[in-house]
């Protein structure tokens, strides 16, 4: 097994794909459709993420008289995304 279909083989061995994808690799049939489908989650979360980017910055004056240190402003902002993400993530994916 030579050229793409080792490059996939190695990929399902190192566990970046699963074995849908990679038996839908093998066959064609791993369309745009498919990957936008399992990429759904990321871009909904950009794009709550710009939203509240966007509120954030739109009210940076109330934000930058806050006293806080860096790491923390880091934190909650990490907390956050993540907070989101988990939220999105449970009514994106049926149980």
């Amino acid at each position: 097994m030579t050229g793409p279909d080792r490059s996939l083989k190695m990929q399902f061995i190192r566990g970046e794909i699963t074995f849908e994808q990679y038996r839908a690799m093998l066959s064609g049939t791993y369309t745009l459709r498919e990957r936008i489908r399992q990429n759904l989650p990321v871009l909904v979360l950009l794009a709550v993420v710009v939203v509240v980017a966007g509120y954030v910055l739109s009210r940076l004056r109330i934000v930058v008289l806050i006293p806080v240190p860096w790491w923390g402003a880091l934190l909650f902002v990490l907390g956050t995304i993540v907070v989101l993400f988990l939220l999105l993530d449970h009514f994106v994916t049926p149980d």
